[in-house]
């Protein structure tokens, strides 16, 4: 006999390829946004993917904005205003068929949810692109690995109890909590119920 599911207490989504799918992701025209010198643009591109699959070997991030600002300190922009101004260029993004439908239905029965996504930019950025598809009404907060320098699977993103940019009051993931994405490996002493992939 079946016995029916316990209603999660929280549901943590990732961004990329759960929420909004990714139709274009050009990193060496956003970086030419800012220097109008397409082989530099080229090659900091190159370093900077090196950089970043170096930090991802031990679930490290790198934010991209600060990481130009420090490779190109002739930039006179803040990392929001850096990051605002090359986004649109690198990424174009657009919902996941059924999202909404998805996220209604879950937010009917009044369960929480929150975005909790590996990427190179800052939870704002992130939050600004789901509040452009209409989705972000749906998420108490939205965090990025950038916003703390650690990627999933590790664990560390996941207990982050008041992330930088959250709207509302914390949403702690709990041992009933079911991540979709990325796959999550943790164990109960961490406060997260074993492993998830939707």
């Amino acid at each position: 006999m079946l016995l029916p599911a316990p209603t999660p207490t929280c549901v943590l989504f990732g961004l990329g390829d759960t929420l909004l799918q990714e139709h274009t992701f050009d990193l060496v025209t956003g970086i030419d946004t800012l220097i109008q010198d397409r082989p530099h643009s080229a090659a900091l591109a190159l370093e900077f993917q090196t950089e970043l699959t170096r930090s991802h070997e031990t679930d490290g991030e790198i934010l991209l904005a600060e990481w130009l600002l420090w490779r190109l300190p002739e930039l006179e922009q803040s990392v929001q205003q850096l990051e605002t101004l090359i986004w649109p260029k690198i990424v174009e993004l657009a919902p996941t068929e059924h999202v909404e439908t998805a996220l209604g239905y879950l937010a009917a029965r009044a369960i929480p949810m929150g975005v909790v996504s590996n990427a190179p930019f800052s939870g704002r950025i992130l939050a600004g692109e789901l509040s452009r598809h209409e989705l972000l009404r749906h998420f108490r907060f939205v965090l990025s690995s950038a916003d703390i320098g650690q990627r999933k699977p590790g664990t560390a993103i996941l207990h982050q109890r008041r992330p930088r940019n959250a709207p509302a009051p914390e949403l702690n993931p709990g041992r009933r909590s079911i991540t979709t994405g990325t796959l999550v490996t943790a164990s109960r002493k961490e406060g997260i119920a074993g492993r998830a992939r939707a």
